[in-house]
């Protein structure tokens, strides 16, 4: 598999100050994108890029308190109103293309906050997700993260997209996701678990074989995650239950 190079976007290494309480250990640095837009959100922050029309990934707290509320889901796609709605791929692109609109941060990690649920439907916290992965082997993984979230009270996770060279798009809009990952820190207890999947039909059984390295992630996606990670952090080689 081959990491995303494209010229229109490669610049030299640039970093930014972090949303309070959305990212631990950074913030994140080495971003090969010289056009990156970073939005602090009610309960998450991401990173797009409008020339690649996606997100890089989006990064958030998930709390035992916030898993553990309900909150009503409308499904409302929208463009995000902070961003050109060129630089964003429409809902109705993904009509009829076989995928799935497949979030980032998650609806059911962020509360009963209605305003940040909405906020979870924006398209640049959306990717095309194959229906066989969004539904089943990563919607296990997401469930799995809200209940190690309430069994350790508050973990830090960052989730993105890999794409491959040439990208494919859906209608010459919305890139395709060759794999997709998940980074879970705990702080407390300072373990780290790295997860990237491919974006094809998982189950949940297949999790385990998923698991990887930190430094694989950053290698595919030309970024430095945790450029303050402590040296006694340990690597989970395997999920977490």
């Amino acid at each position: 598999m081959k990491k995303i190079l494209l010229a229109i976007i490669l610049s030299p290494m640039v970093a930014w100050a972090a949303c309070p309480g959305k990212t631990v250990f950074g913030p994140p640095t080495a971003i090969p994108y010289r056009d990156l837009e970073v939005r602090c959100r009610i309960e998450y922050e991401i990173a797009y890029s409008p020339a690649l029309r996606s997100a890089i990934w989006s990064a958030e707290q998930v709390t035992a308190q916030k898993v553990t509320t309900p909150n009503v889901r409308l499904d409302k796609f929208k463009q995000d109103p902070d961003l050109k709605s060129a630089d964003v791929p429409h809902p109705s692109v993904y009509e009829g293309s076989g995928y799935d609109k497949g979030h980032l941060t998650p609806f059911d990690d962020i509360g009963g906050n209605a305003a940040a649920g909405l906020e979870s439907f924006y398209m640049s916290n959306i990717v095309p997700q194959h229906p066989k992965n969004n539904r089943v082997g990563w919607k296990s993984l997401e469930i799995k993260i809200r209940k190690w979230a309430v069994q350790r009270s508050s973990l830090y996770v960052i989730t993105g997209p890999i794409y491959n060279q040439p990208v494919t798009l859906i209608k010459q809009s919305a890139p395709i996701p060759s794999h997709l990952y998940t980074i879970v820190v705990d702080p407390v207890r300072k373990e780290l678990l790295v997860i990237m999947v491919p974006n094809a039909p998982i189950t949940s059984a297949d999790l385990p074989k998923y698991v990887t390295e930190l430094s694989t992630v950053e290698q595919y996606t030309g970024i430095k995650f945790f450029p303050k990670l402590p040296k006694d952090i340990t690597l989970s080689k395997k999920l977490w239950d």
